[in-house]
This record gives C-alpha cells, sequence and structure tokens, in this order.
C-alpha cells in the first residue's frame, strides 16, 4: 500500500501548490525535481519520475521507487475542483528490505478516485506470488471501509516488508471487511497461518529462549472491529504444545489488551529446552493475560501435576 500512498501523495502536492505551474512540457520539468524530492521524504526511499505529463484536465506519471518498483498512472485531473480520476499499473521483480531482498515480483493494477475528502483506491494482482485484491475508502483521511484480500502470502516476506525480524517462516492467507459504521469503523478480520515454523536462532538471539530444532505450527484467528476495540479469539497449533486465545480484547487508543488463554502440551518433553530439566508427562495450563506498552502480566493455573497450582507472571517474575 506504500507504493499507492506515494502515487496518492504526488496527487496532493499537486492540489496543494501548484496552481503556479506552467502546462507546458518545459513548465513540467521545473516540477520535476520538487516532486521528487517530497515523494522521496515521504517513502523514506528514493522516487525518480521519468515522465510527467501534465494539463488543466488530466495527469500521466511513471515513477520508480527504490530503484526497483514502477509506478505508472494515467488519467483525469481537475486542479480546480481538486478531483481524479487515475489507473495505475505497479510492477517490480524485486525489492529490497533491511531484513531480507524479496526476489518474486509485484504485479498490481487498479483505480484511484476521488477528492481531498473522498478517496477511493481499488486493485488486484499478485504480490509475492500471492493473489491479492482491495477496495479502500478514506473519508476526510479516516478509514471509512477495507476489503482486501491476500492469499498464501509468504509470512518471512510479510515480516521483512514490516522491517521486522524473521522469527517465522511458512503461508498465510488474510481477510479483512471493515466499513464505516455510525461514523466509526466496524468489520472483521481473519488471518490463518498454515505450514509455519520458527527459526529458534532468531528467536533466541532476539529474546533469549531456547527453542527446539524444527518447531511447526498452524494458526487461526478471528477478529471483529468496533471503534477503538478489536475483540479476537485463535488457536496456534504448533509441534510444542496448543494454545487456546479466547475473549481477546485490545484498545486500538491506549494499546492496553487482555484475554483469557489455555494451554496444552501433550509432551512435557519438547519443552525441556525451555525449562532447563528434565520433564515428562503432559500439562493443561490456564488463565487470564493482560499487557500495555509498559509490559505483560498473567495469571494461571493447573492441575496436571498432582494438585491445584496457581501462579501469576508480572515484571519478569513469577
Amino acid at each position: 500500500m506504500r507504493f499507492i500512498a506515494v502515487m496518492v501523495g504526488i496527487v496532493l502536492i499537486l492540489f496543494g501548490g501548484t496552481y503556479w505551474v506552467l502546462f507546458t512540457e518545459s513548465g513540467n520539468k521545473m516540477l520535476i525535481p520538487y516532486i521528487e524530492s517530497k515523494a522521496s521524504e515521504a517513502a523514506g526511499a528514493p522516487v525518480q519520475i521519468s515522465i510527467f505529463r501534465l494539463t488543466p484536465s488530466s495527469l500521466a506519471l511513471d515513477a520508480t521507487y527504490q530503484e526497483s518498483v514502477r509506478v505508472r498512472t494515467e488519467g483525469t485531473l481537475s486542479l480546480l475542483a481538486k478531483s481524479f480520476n487515475l489507473d495505475y499499473v505497479i510492477e517490480a521483480d524485486s525489492l529490497k528490505t533491511p531484513q531480507i531482498n524479496i526476489d518474486e515480483p509485484i504485479s498490481l493494477k487498479g483505480n484511484a478516485k476521488g477528492d481531498l475528502k473522498d478517496i477511493n483506491i481499488k486493485g488486484t494482482g499478485m504480490l509475492f506470488e500471492a493473489p491479492a485484491s482491495y477496495d479502500v475508502r478514506l473519508l476526510d483521511g479516516v478509514l471509512a471501509r477495507a476489503v482486501a484480500m491476500v492469499e498464501n502470502l509468504s509470512i518471512q516476506k510479510l515480516l521483512g516488508l514490516a522491517n521486522q525480524p524473521i522469527l517465522a517462516y511458512g503461508r498465510g492467507d488474510l481477510q479483512v471487511n471493515i466499513t464505516d459504521s455510525s461514523g466509526s469503523p466496524a468489520g472483521t478480520a481473519k488471518i490463518q497461518v498454515h505450514d509455519g515454523s520458527l527459526d529458534e536462532k532468531v528467536i533466541l538471539d532476539q529474546y533469549g529462549v531456547e527453542l527446539p530444532q524444527n518447531v511447526t505450527f498452524q494458526a487461526n484467528f478471528d477478529a471483529q472491529m468496533q471503534g477503538d476495540e478489536v475483540k479476537a479469539k485463535g488457536v496456534i497449533d504448533s509441534s510444542l504444545a496448543r494454545l487456546l486465545i479466547s475473549d481477546g480484547v485490545f484498545q486500538t487508543n491506549s494499546q492496553v489488551w487482555q484475554g483469557d488463554f489455555e494451554l496444552f502440551a501433550p509432551s512435557l518433553k519438547a519443552l525441556e529446552g525451555l525449562a532447563g530439566m528434565p520433564l515428562q508427562g503432559k500439562i493443561l495450563i490456564s488463565g487470564q493475560a493482560q499487557g500495555d506498552t509498559k509490559g505483560v502480566q498473567a495469571r494461571a493455573k493447573t492441575e496436571s501435576l498432582g494438585g491445584k497450582i496457581e501462579g501469576i507472571y508480572k515484571g519478569d517474575k513469577v
């Protein structure tokens, strides 16, 4: 979506301060360095423009982002009405991030139309060999609609795009359907991960936790959004244990979350590396967890060890 944001940002720059532009080839060339500078600043990477043709009623643009992503757009544009209706194509053979170099291609095409207060962006295509489609609406800069679907997307490449450590590998599906309900965003999201595996070396380096080798997992999460509140539930099935999360609530404005959990490990022997001691048998743990930007705390209990045991985790202490 950053590539689309660059394109829309260029259009908004035009609306903000280009009435002085002469609608001639020479006038357009004078404006290119200014647009390149502002677009590069917004994108956080170099943006070069090879074609820029602006008339009182149209725009044609061919730009390159990060030297590998090409954005082409053409259509109608009215500086007086501050409206636009542009078709776009985004193509790339590869993409570099601080965490990973992605060699699979990007190929997206669609339409962006609206004005400064109401922007609609639609598109379809392939995102790193994963089919993708999206339909987004912004009202006064606030998300009013988001319908998106991505199938079989690479987890490690998604983490790389987000500039996060590559903790896991595998494939995932994402479905989002958010609409504006009584002035606040409302909708659902579904995330599925299949054929996942953890990178125990990266997890040890990042968090100091030693996991067994070749840990695999699958996950399934459902979420409902209403205003600033997100309710979620889901399950993670791994070769170590099964984690069930229910009644999860996340407040987007305060970054506070809480939820109930149930952890079942059918073989404690697989967790010997985590415990640092020999283990045997199985265990079922249930409890509640909550946290915010300052830390995490949890209350848990189990009756799997011959009696009832309860514990509290807070401030890295049990």
